[in-house]
Parts: structure tokens; sequence; C-alpha cells
């Protein structure tokens, strides 16, 4: 388990803004156990195909999902998308705010 995880002040703020999003919460908790597709996690989780992308976009940029292209039998691109974390968890300690961050042992690489 990492605590802070190397993020400074700011980086742990985008973080737990970024979780505190239902959306982003529900795509990170349909990746953890394997990779999928933006239409799997869309149908698994409920959630509009744009806004599955536009969360997507938002935990790529942070760095918080793992991306790998595939090339299907017709010849179009598949992009399979697996979280990077297991878990985290927030600790405020008077004025100390700890983040804690538990890697996703099983991605698949």
């Amino acid at each position: 388990m990492l605590v802070n995880a190397g993020l400074d002040e700011n980086e742990t703020d985008v973080v737990l803004e970024i979780l505190s999003d239902r959306y982003c919460r529900k795509v990170l908790n349909t990746i953890i156990d394997g990779p999928k597709s933006a239409f799997q996690i869309s149908s698994e989780s409920d959630i509009l195909l744009s806004t599955v992308y536009r969360k997507l976009k938002t935990l790529q940029h942070y760095k918080l999902l793992s991306t790998k292209c595939q090339l299907r039998e017709d010849g179009k691109k598949l992009f399979l998308y697996q979280s990077k974390i297991r878990s985290i968890s927030a600790r405020l300690d008077k004025d100390l705010l700890n983040v804690a961050i538990e890697p996703n042992l099983s991605l698949s690489h």
C-alpha cells in the first residue's frame, strides 16, 4: 500500500475530487478485475456511452487506468481499459490528509 503515493497536496485533491464523481467510481469498479471496452463498461454499469468516454478520458489523464489496444479481425482497433488501483482510502489527522492507494495487482499485461 502506498501512503500519499508520491502525490503532492494538489494531486491528492484532484484524485479525491475524481473519486467523488459517482460515474468515475462506477467506471473504475467495472474495470478492476479485468480489461473491458467502453461499450462493455457502458452496458455493465448502466452509464451512457458518451459519459463513459468522458470519464475514461479523465481517468486516463490522471493515470488511474491502463489502456491497451487490440486489432479486431475486421481491422478496427478495440481499446480495453483496466483500473490501475484496487482501492483508495483517505484519513484526516489534524491538518494532515493521508491518502493510501492500493495498486491493482491483477492488471493484465
